[in-house]
């Protein structure tokens, strides 16, 4: 049994002329009911996609996901899953403790793209989760090597905020004034559309 077709995309003459594309590619081997039905069924799903809730969007009334919603999320995160040292975050003072061993925090969106057009086009957000490790001098690096293998693998491929983030690289970067740092970049990205 064939059902009929049902305009439900916002104009109606627009699924009409996609079912006549549909129709005139499908239609060239087979019946024009048999066409019609694969049409309609082709139209159903683009509709049930184009209507499926992302919970990165920012129009329509979804959720809005943006940078200071990103970053209250990555620290949110951090500070749950992490409580062997202090935690520095950017533009909040903070004096380091006596023992000489924090972490260092820092969010920044690096580029942004689009990824697919439509009414609204999707765009792309890329940047990096950086968390700098630190202990005193003096100590050798294992300890901060230690600190940053931890924090690598909290982060790694998780999904926080709506954002995914993938493999973690840690660097070591040295001496720096009365600390010893090592650096973990952590590269996510999300979906806006």
């Amino acid at each position: 049994m064939y059902r009929k077709a049902e305009p439900r995309l916002a104009y109606p003459e627009e699924r009409y002329i996609i079912q006549m594309q549909l129709i005139g590619e499908v239609g060239r081997g087979g019946s024009r009911k048999a066409s019609a039905w694969i049409a309609d069924e082709h139209l159903d799903f683009l509709e049930r996609r184009r209507d499926r809730p992302s919970p990165f969007s920012t129009h329509l009334g979804r959720p809005v996901m943006g940078h200071a919603a990103l970053r209250g999320a990555v620290e949110a995160y951090l500070v749950g899953a992490w409580s062997s040292t202090p935690i520095a975050f950017d533009n909040v003072e903070f004096t380091p403790p006596a023992d000489g061993r924090y972490l260092s925090l820092s969010v920044s969106a690096e580029h942004s793209e689009v990824i697919g057009l439509g009414h609204p086009p999707l765009y792309r957000h890329k940047g990096a989760i950086k968390i700098r490790c630190y202990v005193p001098k003096g100590v050798g690096s294992a300890e901060v090597l230690s600190m940053a293998d931890e924090i690598a693998v909290l982060f790694r491929h998780r999904t926080i905020g709506g954002a995914r983030t993938r493999a973690a690289v840690v660097s070591l970067t040295g001496a720096s004034f009365d600390d010893f740092e090592a650096t973990v970049t952590i590269p996510f990205w999300w979906d806006e559309s």
